[in-house]
């Protein structure tokens, strides 16, 4: 309904996802701080909502942030992301060096059978192995498994 506020926040995504340096991070934060939530919520989800639509438009360069599983998979990993539910931009950036190492684990591992170069499009690969470990560390995953 709000067509200005639509074009503000892909105006703002797009440059995120071209450049995403801390004014563009600021830029587009701004925006989804903005965003109107159901008359439940105080706001949107943020995290996911902000990384979306660059994860989207650039798979290569950008991780969607699921902030349970971005947590929980960075205790395991053991790699400190210093998370914030707040939008930051210096958290953003370690999840993505996260991402960045697990691929290069991933890369040199067992699980690469192939020995296949990984390039950054299997971000979203990566995206999918956190999820899976993270719910495999939970405690009542091995009973699920029986």
């Amino acid at each position: 309904e709000d067509t200005a506020f639509a074009r503000m926040y892909l105006q703002a995504s797009l440059a995120f996802s071209e450049a995403p340096d801390n004014a563009t991070f600021e830029a587009l934060a701004s925006v989804v701080e903005r965003l109107p939530g159901a008359s439940h919520q105080s706001r949107v989800g943020k995290w996911p909502f902000f990384t979306w639509l660059p994860f989207i438009a650039v798979p290569e360069r950008h991780m969607m942030i699921r902030p349970s599983i971005a947590r929980g998979f960075a205790s395991i990993l053991p790699f400190e992301i210093h998370y914030r539910s707040e939008l930051d931009y210096s958290m953003y950036h370690l999840v993505v060096l996260m991402s960045e190492r697990l691929k290069a684990i991933v890369a040199d591992s067992e699980l690469n059978l192939s020995r296949r170069p990984l390039d950054m499009i299997d971000m979203i690969d990566m995206q999918s192995f956190m999820w899976v470990v993270q719910r495999y560390f939970e405690p009542s995953a091995l009973e699920k498994a029986d």
